[in-house]
């Protein structure tokens, strides 16, 4: 009864005993607060939420978030676990997104590329700014000059020369090429009138060393690298490779103070740099490198143009033509039209301005001293032909050579018209060989800084030449104050008029009105020259040792100084005694008034100068009689009946010319051979009988 009884009970035991060994294994068991957690918590949610946190945690380091806190197991207390672990994610506000968003450091984008000015590497704005572009390919061989249906690009004609008086006509001389060099100055190595390449006929799209410039254009761009008609440059280029074709349309262009142009160019592949008929530039430009030809532009605002070896490149070979360049005749802003000089070990070798008009440029009207030419060359430059230019109204000269310049010669000056200059039309200094022909000077009045010559040399050059020029409205014609071996050839001098403040007595050979003077000046050839309206015809103070010729002048019509009274002169010859006496001259004529001052003596009549052994050649070479003027629009030409014809003799001048240059200057002002007939005749003009 007692086992029966019992087995209800033991059951119950049983059962107690299992419940309490459940209980205990539930407390103990290292997984239960995981599988009680996840009994809790409906999703496996709070674990991908705890993931990022972790992440973002670093970012933060001194201030923990508050879900790290909470996450921290507790073994003993599996209950306490907070809900809020699954609906606040870490950190509470910033959510991931803005992490991936944000990395450190930021990248930059392609966008940010192009807008910086110097961005690492970027390809197409490389060939644009940086000096040194891309070789050259074969491509541009083919492009340049022959394209299909071409235009041309020169907006103006090839230009004519100046259109002048009958007397101011330069003489021109043959060249292979058509081209017509004023008398005695030798051909470039180019046609100053080449025409320029011609223009692609189809310029929608960018071609190789082609570049299409109009700043004007709403379409421009500055990330172009040529550029082309449907989107041009907005600016010019830096370096031109060899046989560059650049066309520069619109403005104004003033974006710099001076833009720089460098060539690569060689004498068959030039760089050709083009302005079109409505360009407008209002920067400097410095040309440097070789074989660059800039062509019809248009300069405003006290802006010119420069050739020099910039950056210490070799420059050469250059050439500007068909421009205006325009000043504000301002003397604080003024500067120099065109200049071309070289450097110590760059001599500068080739330089053309041709068909150029400068004026205004500095103030030609102040009393300070304001340099400012319309043509200049410096030092180490050499065969620098200035042609058929027109210049007025310049603060300085209407050209100057070499101020200071070492190793410069060779200069040719020709069919150039300069007028109302603010000093002198022409003005030479430390320059060797310089060919002055068939020019037109006028309306040279004195100022502080120049006396009032049109033409002047100083400074000791040597070999310099003055053929064939039309000079007038001048204090003095030619002035030489030192310089050796001058020529003074075939001029038509005229109309000199005495300084107001004129103080030299009558027999002083710096007497101003004259028509051609010279003192320190030693082997002076003075021949062929018609001089008239003068108070002097030629004045020279002679130096010991050197050579003295004047032959064949014609020298008329002289009056007396409208200040001073002082007498008119044909001839004013003092100075050492043995170059006075051994002085050659002959086949002169004097009229109105035959009057020579020569060696302290004065000479009135013919007769009494044949007896002091000047004029003497065969028994009497000089004249003393009406030269017999065309007048009107002929001017001092001669009439027939003229005693000048064929009286005159062929001076020393022409034979030496002959074997320094290889160029005859056989011609007279009009481009009429010497002699016409039979002999020479006397003066600037040859008769021709019509």
């Amino acid at each position: 009864m007692v086992l029966k009884n019992s087995v209800p009970i033991i059951k119950s035991v049983f059962i107690v005993l299992a419940l309490m060994l459940t209980a205990c294994g539930d407390d103990t068991s290292p997984e239960a607060p995981l599988s009680n957690s996840n009994s809790v918590l409906p999703s496996a949610t709070p674990i991908e939420s705890n993931q990022p946190a972790t992440v973002a945690e670093p970012t933060k380091p001194v201030q923990p978030s508050p879900a790290s806190e909470t996450e921290k197991p507790k073994p003993l207390q599996p209950t306490p676990i907070p809900v809020t672990v699954t609906s606040k994610p870490v950190p509470p506000s910033p959510t991931p997104v803005t992490v991936t968003q944000k990395p450190v450091p930021p990248t930059p984008t392609p966008v940010t590329v192009t807008q910086k000015p110097v961005p690492p590497t970027p390809a197409p704005v490389t060939v644009t700014q940086k000096p040194v572009p891309p070789t050259p390919t074969p491509v541009t061989v083919t492009q340049r000059p022959v394209l299909p249906s071409p235009t041309p690009v020169i907006a103006t004609p090839v230009p004519t020369l100046p259109t002048v008086q009958p007397t101011d006509i330069p003489t021109p001389t043959a060249d292979p090429s058509g081209f017509q060099y004023p008398v005695g100055i030798p051909s470039a190595w180019v046609a100053p009138d080449i025409p320029a390449p011609i223009a692609p006929s189809t310029w929608t799209s960018e071609i190789v060393n082609h570049y299409y410039i109009n700043g004007s254009d709403t379409n421009c761009s500055t990330k172009v690298t040529f550029g082309s008609k449907t989107q041009p440059r907005c600016r010019f280029p830096n370096l031109l490779a060899a046989g560059s074709y650049v066309e520069v349309h619109g403005g104004p262009y003033d974006y710099t103070n001076t833009v720089y142009l460098q060539s690569e160019g060689t004498e068959s592949e030039p760089v050709w740099v083009v302005g079109a008929q409505d360009n407008l530039v209002k920067m400097s430009i410095v040309l440097y490198g070789s074989y660059i030809y800039l062509d019809g532009f248009n300069i405003q605002g006290d802006k010119g143009i420069s050739a020099r070896p910039y950056r210490s490149t070799q420059t050469d070979h250059i050439m500007v033509r068909n421009t205006v360049i325009t000043g504000t005749g301002s003397l604080a802003t003024g500067t120099t039209g065109i200049s071309a000089t070289g450097a110590k070990g760059l001599q500068f070798e080739g330089f053309i301005a041709y068909n150029n008009t400068i004026s205004y440029m500095g103030d030609s009207e102040s009393d300070i001293e304001n340099d400012r030419h319309a043509l200049q060359t410096g030092t180490y430059i050499n065969n620098v032909w200035h042609l058929y230019n027109t210049s007025h109204h310049n603060g300085g000269d209407g050209v100057q050579y070499s101020h200071g310049g070492v190793n410069s010669h060779h200069f040719y000056y020709g069919g150039n018209i300069s007028h109302d200059e603010g000093e002198n039309c022409v003005d030479i200094k430390q320059a060797d060989d310089v060919i002055i022909s068939g020019n037109s000077c006028y309306n040279i009045e004195p100022t502080s800084s120049s006396s009032g010559e049109c033409m002047v040399v100083h400074y000791g050059p040597s070999r310099i030449w003055f053929i064939n020029n039309d000079i007038s409205n001048c204090v003095s014609g030619i002035l030489s104050t030192g310089a050796f071996d001058v020529h003074v050839v075939g001029n038509n001098i005229q109309h000199m008029s005495e300084n107001v403040d004129e103080y030299h007595g009558d027999i002083s050979s710096y007497q101003s009105g004259v028509a051609i003077m010279a003192y320190n000046t030693g082997n002076t050839y003075i021949s062929n020259n018609t001089i008239t309206d003068a108070i002097r015809g030629i004045a020279y103070q002679a130096l010991a040792g050197y050579q003295v010729d004047m032959t064949g002048n014609l020298i008329a019509n002289l009056r007396h100084g409208e200040y001073t009274g002082n007498n008119p002169y044909a001839i004013m010859f003092k100075g050492d005694n043995e170059t006075v006496a051994k002085a050659t001259i002959e086949n002169n004529l004097f009229y109105n008034p035959m009057q020579l001052h020569i060696d302290g003596t004065t000479f009135s009549e013919l007769e009494a100068l044949v007896a002091s052994k000047k004029c003497a050649d065969n028994s009497v070479s000089c004249i003393s009689a009406d030269p017999y003027f065309a007048g009107y629009e002929k001017g001092n030409q001669l009439m027939s009946d003229s005693p000048a014809i064929d009286t005159g003799r062929q001076a020393i001048s022409y034979e030496t010319y002959q074997s320094l240059y290889g160029e005859t200057i056989n011609m007279d002002l009009l481009g009429n051979t010497r002699p016409a007939s039979g002999n020479w005749d006397i003066g600037a003009f040859e008769f021709v009988d019509e």
